[in-house]
């Protein structure tokens, strides 16, 4: 017999030691699993807060799809589950919004804020979204003509949020068709300065100008249509300025602009028949001989 054989014999006895060991702790863990784990995993299955959250991720990715019907069934479900779901009411207020329904919408607004207003950090609701509940309450009310209450959202969204752009912009239009033509520019303004390529700015800027000086709204809304060059109600929008700053064929030409890009703009063709028969009236008369 060689010397190694006793060492192999002694390797082998401990390798097969070693792999038993390793057999049964492997067949603890799976009872461990079975009689700990699994219990815990099944119990948050079954709990409201889990499936809360399950339906609400579900809706959120049928949001994302435009997917209207389907999402807003989602968002209901995780509100049966969960009534105090962060964000869950202002996202069915969303699609109620894009749908027409507008008081439903606005109902679910409320809801959104009225929990804030009680439960606050607790119900995990981050600043920004809050913000933008406020934003989206306020573009229902601007839908069923309350400014008043839509400029006062729209205020809180912009403290909340001094970022979110969308609010800066709407309010900016809210407070020019209350002839708060400073303030309108303020909002613009800042607007300008989160984002200067923005063209949606130049052209409610331009709407301002034009009350307080039309000179200047014809650079504002060159400006948004530089940006934006298909954008009708920009071209219609320069088309007014340039005509009260008695540039009428220039004024016809960009009425022309806003029909080729989109036919169905009613008051860019009032616009220039008005244009056009002012300015056939501005010729001297000719005698003919």
């Amino acid at each position: 017999m060689s010397e190694q054989e006793p060492f192999s014999w002694a390797h082998q006895l401990w390798k097969t030691i070693y792999i038993l060991a390793a057999t049964l702790l492997l067949i603890g863990l799976g009872v461990m699993l079975n009689l700990l784990v699994l219990p815990l995993i099944a119990h948050a299955i079954q709990d409201p807060l889990y499936q809360s959250g399950i339906y609400f991720e579900e809706g959120l990715h049928l949001y994302q799809q435009q997917q209207w019907d389907q999402a807003a069934q989602k968002f209901r479900l995780a509100l049966q589950s969960n009534p105090s779901h962060p964000n869950a009411h202002n996202n069915l207020g969303s699609i109620l919004a894009q749908t027409g329904y507008l008081e439903e919408a606005l109902h679910e607004f409320e809801l959104e804020l009225s929990l804030n207003l009680l439960n606050g950090d607790r119900r995990g609701e981050s600043i920004i979204n809050l913000a933008q509940t406020h934003h989206n309450l306020a573009n229902v009310l601007l839908a069923k003509g309350d400014l008043f209450l839509a400029i006062e959202q729209l205020q809180m969204a912009v403290d909340l949020d001094p970022a979110l752009i969308e609010s800066h912009i709407a309010l900016g239009e809210a407070l020019y068709q209350e002839d708060q033509h400073h303030a309108a520019q303020e909002q613009l303004k800042i607007a300008m300065d989160l984002n200067p390529r923005d063209a949606r700015i130049y052209y409610v800027m331009g709407m301002v100008e034009r009350r307080m000086d039309p000179i200047k709204s014809v650079d504002s809304f060159s400006l948004a249509i530089q940006l934006k060059p298909d954008w009708a109600a920009a071209h219609n929008g320069l088309g007014v300025s340039l005509a009260q700053t008695g540039q009428m064929n220039a004024a016809i030409e960009q009425f022309k602009w806003a029909l080729q890009l989109d036919p169905h703009l009613q008051e860019a063709e009032q616009n220039w028949y008005l244009a056009v028969e002012k300015s056939i009236q501005s010729f001297p008369s000719v005698a003919v001989g």
